[in-house]
């Protein structure tokens, strides 16, 4: 944006409970009021100094197959760091490199270095599938741990920033539980004639129901940190394949 004039001007943050006075208020900062509105002149370019990077390490042990027994566990260890988000389609000209985004609002420029939200340092995976003592009856099974997303507290300064939320905190001051969950497959295989192998299976996702949030509701004020959305409960799914 190289038509806007956005104005430094000092609030205080008024802390999670979004009530200016109380003992959990914050210091005070600086935000950008865009005044008078509407001058805005947007070009599209390669914003000067924009960076993200990716750092991981990853072991995987592989037990071949062995009466039966097919295995193979996995643990990664990673680090994403940047001055913009890794959210969907974030290098499309969406979200912080958008309109709207880091390189125009001054306001979603604060805060905005550091972890991303889509950082997850742990990340652990263990497959296996097992043979059942009934002919043609396998049992697979899929263990997965990932670390919580991190995210920020926000606060509303007033339409003037033109955002809902103007970010008070670095992301990765707040952090969603972690996600352990395994998923499980029963299949039972038989030949339909000489060229086909027919399939039925149940699979169940989400064996153990874990609940666990994978956003909350980062702006101050009375559901502060309360979860708005959730990973999906124990499902169940059934069908049929044929190989030919």
């Amino acid at each position: 944006d190289v038509g806007t004039a956005w104005t430094p001007t000092g609030v205080t943050d008024p802390g999670p409970d979004n009530v200016r006075g109380t003992s959990d208020d914050g210091g005070p900062m600086t935000v950008y009021y865009d005044y008078p509105p509407d001058d805005a002149d947007l070009i599209l370019t390669n914003p000067t100094g924009a960076f993200r990077r990716y750092d991981a390490l990853e072991f995987v042990a592989i037990r071949r197959s062995a009466r039966g027994l097919d295995l193979q566990a996995s643990y990664t260890w990673a680090r994403t760091r940047g001055n913009f988000n890794n959210e969907f389609s974030s290098n499309a000209a969406n979200n912080d490199l958008s309109v709207n985004g880091d390189f125009v609002n001054p306001n979603r420029a604060l805060f905005s270095e550091g972890r991303t939200t889509r950082d997850y340092p742990h990340d652990v995976k263990v497959l296996g599938t097992y043979p059942l003592p009934w002919g043609g009856v396998r049992l697979s099974v899929v263990y997965r741990y990932t670390s919580g997303r991190p995210w920020a507290r926000t606060v509303n300064f007033g339409p003037l920033t033109q955002l809902l939320g103007t970010r008070v905190e670095p992301i990765g001051s707040q952090e969603l539980p972690a996600t352990n969950s395994a998923d499980m497959r029963v299949e039972k295989t038989f030949k339909a004639g000489t060229a086909a192998i027919v399939g039925l299976f149940a699979t169940v996702f989400n064996v153990n129901n874990q609940g666990v949030p994978f956003n909350a509701a980062s702006a101050s004020g009375p559901n502060f940190g309360l979860p708005i959305a959730w990973v999906d409960p124990r499902r169940v799914r059934a069908g049929v394949r044929v190989i030919f």
